[in-house]
């Protein structure tokens, strides 16, 4: 049975209802748990990350890609 919420003496230590995790936001094999308590695995896939220290060229890429701005 999955846990969303931990109540101790009128306390609450841990409160997942809020939390927007879900399979298809997280990188594929990556576990987290969604607001209902269950465990979930990730599901997104990224084909290529690109880095460098400018914004990427508007033709750079396609849709699903990671942009990394270091620097």
């Amino acid at each position: 049975m999955a846990v969303n919420k931990v109540v101790v003496n009128e306390q609450t230590i841990m409160d997942l209802t809020d939390d927007t995790v879900t399979a298809s936001k997280l990188f594929k094999g990556i576990t987290a748990h969604n607001k209902a308590g269950e465990q979930i695995v990730g599901t997104a896939e990224v084909s290529t990350i690109y880095s460098g220290t400018g914004d990427p060229s508007a033709t750079l890429g396609k849709t699903g890609d990671v942009y990394l701005k270091l620097g």
